[in-house]
């Protein structure tokens, strides 16, 4: 049965946004270098980890930043409302990343998105 997209009037920020794949993409793409000079400082900026949760993870601005047990480092973030998944996640050094948009709530995209990107 499908699952209507859930309408967040009081906070937009967490689910009124809607994009593909593609949108995705393009963002990582931007992150990995392929963006107007001007960005990079602040996509770099946003990069920056500012808070350690563990030593495999730690808090940038809006992305997660996880040592994988191969030591590749991965920089993500996901997310979902009713009946919506996602995850972007990138490697920064190996100019490496993952889009995923899943029509299922909840569903656990990280494993998946880092066998992907150590298949890469």
């Amino acid at each position: 049965m499908a699952t209507p997209d859930w309408r967040l009037p009081v906070i937009p920020g967490a689910g009124a946004l809607y994009g593909t794949v593609d949108d995705l993409l393009r963002y990582m793409r931007a992150h990995l270098g392929d963006a107007p000079r001007f960005l990079k400082p602040a996509l770099d900026l946003v990069q920056r980890p500012r808070f350690e949760e563990s030593p495999e993870m730690s808090l940038g601005l809006g992305w997660h930043i996880v040592t994988l047990a191969s030591g590749r480092k991965v920089v993500f973030h996901d997310g979902g409302t009713g009946g919506f998944t996602s995850l972007a996640g990138f490697s920064p050094k190996d100019g490496t990343g993952v889009a995923i948009i899943v029509n299922k709530f909840n569903a656990d995209l990280f494993g998946h998105a880092t066998e992907l990107i150590e298949a890469l």
